[in-house]
């Protein structure tokens, strides 16, 4: 399965730990901010603006583990009402240098985080690396 990884998710250690056979870092998605819900995991915010980006993980991983393991990390049941998800998995182009492809995505449900889209919160970078230095959660 394709995913685009960009939190917790998302070092290359990770996901071969996971059983991923291919990790392109550096990868991106247009269209969303990124907030941190106070260091401990990213949120997203859809805004359609194209120069709004979020920084990730391109990879492939076994689908067994995305339906199994990543969906109950991210609140995600696909037959549950989307508003009830703490995240929900959506296909979203993925950008690599010059080239697109299209991925899957946990994308935040803004509902259940509409309290923590403030500019405090911000990672004006749209890279999750740059709040687990700030923090001292390199190890994540």
């Amino acid at each position: 399965m394709l995913m685009f990884t960009y939190g917790t998710l998302k070092t290359p250690e990770r996901l071969r730990q996971d059983g991923a056979i291919l990790a392109i870092e550096n990868a991106k998605v247009k269209g969303f901010k990124m907030y941190s819900n106070r260091g401990y995991f990213p949120i997203t915010k859809r805004t359609g603006n194209e120069n709004d980006v979020i920084y990730g993980t391109l990879c492939i991983i076994p689908k067994h583990v995305v339906t199994g393991y990543y969906d109950r990390i991210e609140g995600y049941v696909p037959e549950r009402n989307p508003k009830e998800n703490m995240y929900n998995r959506e296909k979203v182009t993925v950008y690599i240098d010059d080239k697109t492809i299209e991925a899957e995505m946990y994308v935040a449900n803004e509902e259940m985080f509409e309290d923590l889209y403030t500019d405090e919160n911000l990672v004006e970078s749209g890279n999750w690396d740059d709040v687990r230095r700030e923090w001292g959660y390199l190890w994540i």
